[in-house]
């Protein structure tokens, strides 16, 4: 006996199943991902490199599997990282900071449109950035919330001793640390000790606004070596992730 099976049996049962609205949402984040995946493979093979993407907030949810991904790369194999962010959790910049810069192969940094905050911390991590024309960086100095209820040991004890405000402790402790961890990233790519403590310093304790965009002359300036490029296979990549997740 032969059985025979009409895939539109299977549709009518999962319309009525699943609402309309969400199954068409969840058919196009695959529909997406599979575009991403296969804009990425392309890249991978014209660039000979490992293509990691990181698009939207920086925090340990995204942060944590590109880690695996960076450590699970072989050291002679470059790596290739898309981010378009407007920032998140500096933890989370420092901790993908850290892992880039001890990547034994060439680490590349690409920027499509904005890599603002903590995503420029973490570009600092990368031998050199390559960015669209219009593409822009930012400032690297942090944003600071206020915890009600909570009580920072250390920077409450060196406020008190020194007579100081607690916001203004706090502040120098932040930015003190983030000039250290890209300080020691630049440093374990190969920059001079002192070029790579001018350069944290000039990224992280400049005199501009947080929200100034840095474009590529901006940014060369500061002391990141810059390449331009207005490739547009990086855009459709960055459109297909951030769609994927829709």
């Amino acid at each position: 006996m032969t059985l025979t099976f009409d895939p539109l049996i299977l549709l009518t049962a999962i319309a009525f199943l699943v609402p309309w609205a969400s199954l068409r949402t969840y058919l196009r984040s695959r529909f997406f991902r599979v575009l991403a995946w296969v804009y990425r493979r392309r890249l991978e093979r014209k660039h000979d490199a490992r293509v990691l993407t990181l698009v939207g907030e920086v925090d340990r949810s995204s942060t944590f599997k590109l880690v695996r991904q960076i450590r699970a790369t072989p050291a002679d194999r470059r790596i290739i990282l898309l981010i378009d962010t407007r920032g998140g959790a500096v933890d989370a910049g420092l901790q993908l900071l850290h892992a880039l810069s001890f990547h034994p192969g060439e680490v590349v940094v690409r920027v499509a449109d904005e890599c603002w905050s903590s995503g420029a911390i973490i570009a600092c991590g990368a031998d050199r950035v390559v960015m669209a024309p219009d593409a822009n960086l930012g400032p690297t100095d942090c944003i600071l919330y206020q915890e009600q209820g909570s009580v920072l040991a250390g920077p409450t004890r060196t406020a008190a001793e020194a007579g100081h405000p607690i916001d203004l402790v706090r502040a120098r402790h932040s930015l003190a640390d983030i000039v250290t961890s890209i300080s020691a990233a630049r440093i374990t790519r190969g920059v001079d000790p002192d070029r790579a403590r001018e350069f944290a310093n000039r990224l992280t304790l400049g005199d501009r606004d947080h929200m100034m965009p840095l474009f590529p002359n901006d940014a060369r300036a500061l002391g990141f070596k810059v390449d331009v490029d207005g490739d547009l296979a990086w855009w459709h990549l960055l459109h297909a992730v951030s769609w994927s997740r829709a």
